[in-house]
């Protein structure tokens, strides 16, 4: 072998190091990514400061201060900031919930078909049949079930918009089974 070429495959292999090297860095950056919940130094400071903000702007829903600290725990706890949070959950009664979309999305995920029978703006019904393995079961949620659970009350969203309170309800249903 020439010199040249020795020096060529040595300049190679330098790369490729070079290269690896590079994917290693890229490789433990990608699996230790810094949350800013890992910067805070007093949580109970950061709940009780965004609580207040939290409820002051309304964030996800927060009515009170109360509301909002429990969603500074919540995001907190889940390590994800307030926006994806409001993407996907709600603040009900003070207490984190998921949207019904957000259920739907995992259903869907985890492999289930979704058939709607009814979709609800018939101010009635709203239903649905769920598929996953090759079982099927239909799922409905009628405004007599809300009305009976106690949750028909007014200015809420079940007199704003009932067909969609009726497809969110019979979605959580069917999220239970």
């Amino acid at each position: 072998m020439t010199a040249t070429a020795a020096n060529r495959l040595e300049g190679n292999s330098a790369i490729q190091n070079a290269i690896e090297e590079k994917s290693l860095l890229e490789q433990a950056i990608e699996q230790s990514q810094y949350s800013i919940y890992d910067k805070i130094v007093d949580p109970l400071a950061y709940v009780e400061r965004m609580g207040k903000s939290f409820a002051h702007a309304g964030v996800a829903g927060c009515k009170s201060v109360a509301e909002g600290e429990c969603l500074a725990w919540a995001l907190l706890e889940m390590r994800i900031n307030w926006i994806k949070f409001a993407s996907e959950y709600h603040m009900i009664q003070g207490k984190p919930t998921l949207q019904a979309h957000a259920i739907l999305a995992r259903i869907r995920n985890a492999g289930a078909t979704v058939r709607w029978i009814n979709d609800g703006d018939d101010l009635v019904e709203a239903s649905a049949e769920f598929t996953i393995g090759g079982q099927s079961q239909v799922v409905g949620y009628t405004m007599k079930n809300a009305k009976q659970a106690g949750v028909v009350k007014s200015d809420s969203g079940w007199d704003k918009n009932p067909a969609a309170m009726l497809r969110a309800a019979m979605t959580r249903k069917a999220a239970k089974m």
